[in-house]
Protein backbone atom coordinates (compact mmCIF):
# COMPACT_ATOMS: atom_id res chain seq x y z
CA UNK A 1 0.00 0.00 0.00
CA UNK A 2 2.87 2.32 0.74
CA UNK A 3 4.86 3.39 3.77
CA UNK A 4 4.29 4.99 7.13
CA UNK A 5 1.74 5.28 9.90
CA UNK A 6 -0.55 7.54 7.86
CA UNK A 7 -0.89 4.89 5.13
CA UNK A 8 -1.39 2.18 7.77
CA UNK A 9 -4.13 4.16 9.53
CA UNK A 10 -5.86 4.73 6.19
CA UNK A 11 -5.60 1.02 5.37
CA UNK A 12 -7.13 0.08 8.73
CA UNK A 13 -10.06 2.46 8.19
CA UNK A 14 -10.60 1.07 4.69
CA UNK A 15 -10.50 -2.53 5.88
CA UNK A 16 -12.91 -1.84 8.77
CA UNK A 17 -15.30 -0.20 6.28
CA UNK A 18 -15.02 -3.14 3.84
CA UNK A 19 -13.75 -0.67 1.23
CA UNK A 20 -11.85 -3.47 -0.53
CA UNK A 21 -15.29 -4.83 -1.54
CA UNK A 22 -16.45 -1.61 -3.24
CA UNK A 23 -15.68 -2.71 -6.76
CA UNK A 24 -18.83 -1.87 -8.71
CA UNK A 25 -19.64 -5.52 -9.30
CA UNK A 26 -19.24 -6.58 -5.63
CA UNK A 27 -20.12 -4.74 -2.44
CA UNK A 28 -21.29 -4.97 1.14
CA UNK A 29 -22.59 -2.42 3.62
CA UNK A 30 -21.46 -4.47 6.60
CA UNK A 31 -20.39 -2.86 9.88
CA UNK A 32 -16.77 -3.24 11.03
CA UNK A 33 -15.93 -6.94 11.41
CA UNK A 34 -16.71 -8.54 14.79
CA UNK A 35 -16.26 -12.26 15.47
CA UNK A 36 -19.58 -14.01 14.96
CA UNK A 37 -21.01 -11.17 12.87
CA UNK A 38 -22.97 -12.09 9.75
CA UNK A 39 -22.17 -10.30 6.51
CA UNK A 40 -23.98 -10.39 3.19
CA UNK A 41 -21.90 -9.69 0.09
CA UNK A 42 -23.66 -8.88 -3.18
CA UNK A 43 -21.80 -9.77 -6.37
CA UNK A 44 -22.62 -9.62 -10.06
CA UNK A 45 -21.24 -12.24 -12.41
CA UNK A 46 -22.33 -12.93 -15.96
CA UNK A 47 -24.98 -10.24 -15.57
CA UNK A 48 -26.65 -11.88 -12.56
CA UNK A 49 -26.54 -10.69 -8.94
CA UNK A 50 -26.07 -13.12 -6.07
CA UNK A 51 -26.11 -12.66 -2.30
CA UNK A 52 -23.35 -14.49 -0.48
CA UNK A 53 -23.56 -14.93 3.32
CA UNK A 54 -20.46 -14.94 5.50
CA UNK A 55 -19.66 -15.15 9.20
CA UNK A 56 -16.66 -13.37 10.71
CA UNK A 57 -14.65 -16.29 12.10
CA UNK A 58 -11.76 -14.36 13.63
CA UNK A 59 -10.56 -10.81 14.09
CA UNK A 60 -7.50 -9.34 15.74
CA UNK A 61 -5.96 -5.94 16.11
CA UNK A 62 -2.61 -4.74 17.34
CA UNK A 63 -0.81 -1.40 16.98
CA UNK A 64 0.71 -2.63 13.71
CA UNK A 65 -1.84 -5.06 12.29
CA UNK A 66 -5.55 -5.50 11.64
CA UNK A 67 -6.79 -8.86 10.41
CA UNK A 68 -10.10 -10.60 10.07
CA UNK A 69 -11.35 -13.72 8.36
CA UNK A 70 -14.76 -14.66 7.03
CA UNK A 71 -16.15 -18.14 6.54
CA UNK A 72 -18.86 -18.88 3.99
CA UNK A 73 -22.31 -19.93 5.18
CA UNK A 74 -25.00 -22.08 3.58
CA UNK A 75 -26.32 -20.29 0.50
CA UNK A 76 -22.88 -19.11 -0.64
CA UNK A 77 -21.67 -20.46 -4.00
CA UNK A 78 -18.35 -21.52 -2.48
CA UNK A 79 -17.29 -23.18 0.74
CA UNK A 80 -14.21 -21.74 2.39
CA UNK A 81 -12.52 -18.92 4.22
CA UNK A 82 -10.96 -15.62 3.22
CA UNK A 83 -8.68 -13.54 5.43
CA UNK A 84 -7.77 -9.88 5.00
CA UNK A 85 -5.04 -7.95 6.78
CA UNK A 86 -3.29 -4.60 6.82
CA UNK A 87 0.16 -4.69 8.43
CA UNK A 88 2.77 -2.02 9.12
CA UNK A 89 6.46 -2.94 9.34
CA UNK A 90 8.27 0.14 10.75
CA UNK A 91 11.42 -1.91 11.47
CA UNK A 92 11.96 -2.52 7.73
CA UNK A 93 11.42 0.95 6.31
CA UNK A 94 7.78 1.39 7.29
CA UNK A 95 6.18 -0.71 4.56
CA UNK A 96 2.40 -1.19 4.77
CA UNK A 97 0.98 -4.36 3.26
CA UNK A 98 -2.57 -5.38 2.43
CA UNK A 99 -2.91 -9.15 2.12
CA UNK A 100 -5.66 -11.54 1.09
CA UNK A 101 -5.53 -15.27 1.83
CA UNK A 102 -8.25 -17.53 0.48
CA UNK A 103 -9.10 -21.23 0.58
CA UNK A 104 -12.25 -22.45 -1.13
CA UNK A 105 -14.06 -25.05 -3.17
CA UNK A 106 -17.40 -24.94 -5.00
CA UNK A 107 -20.34 -25.49 -2.63
CA UNK A 108 -23.13 -26.43 -5.02
CA UNK A 109 -23.47 -28.67 -8.08
CA UNK A 110 -23.93 -25.57 -10.24
CA UNK A 111 -20.77 -24.02 -8.78
CA UNK A 112 -18.84 -27.22 -9.56
CA UNK A 113 -19.97 -27.00 -13.19
CA UNK A 114 -19.14 -23.30 -13.34
CA UNK A 115 -15.80 -23.65 -11.54
CA UNK A 116 -13.72 -21.93 -14.28
CA UNK A 117 -16.04 -18.90 -14.15
CA UNK A 118 -16.03 -18.98 -10.34
CA UNK A 119 -12.21 -19.00 -10.22
CA UNK A 120 -12.11 -16.16 -12.75
CA UNK A 121 -14.25 -13.97 -10.49
CA UNK A 122 -12.26 -14.93 -7.40
CA UNK A 123 -9.03 -13.89 -9.14
CA UNK A 124 -10.70 -10.69 -10.40
CA UNK A 125 -11.79 -9.87 -6.83
CA UNK A 126 -8.24 -10.33 -5.50
CA UNK A 127 -6.68 -8.21 -8.28
CA UNK A 128 -9.19 -5.38 -7.96
CA UNK A 129 -9.19 -5.36 -4.14
CA UNK A 130 -5.39 -5.22 -4.03
CA UNK A 131 -5.38 -2.43 -6.63
CA UNK A 132 -8.04 -0.45 -4.75
CA UNK A 133 -6.15 -0.61 -1.46
CA UNK A 134 -2.82 0.20 -3.15
CA UNK A 135 -4.34 3.19 -4.96
CA UNK A 136 -5.76 4.65 -1.76
CA UNK A 137 -2.49 4.00 0.04
CA UNK A 138 -0.57 5.86 -2.66
CA UNK A 139 -3.03 8.77 -2.53
CA UNK A 140 -2.65 8.96 1.25
CA UNK A 141 1.14 8.99 1.03
CA UNK A 142 1.27 11.56 -1.77
CA UNK A 143 2.41 15.04 -0.71
CA UNK A 144 0.01 17.86 -1.15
Amino acid sequence: MGQGRKVFNRGVKMLEAWDHFRLGWAFTNAPPPVVGGIVLVAARSLGLWSCNPLRISRASRSPRRLEFASTTLQGHQICGEEAFSVSWYPQTGGDVWFEIRSVSRPATPLAWLAQPVLRHYQAKFVRESLARMAQHGAETAAPG
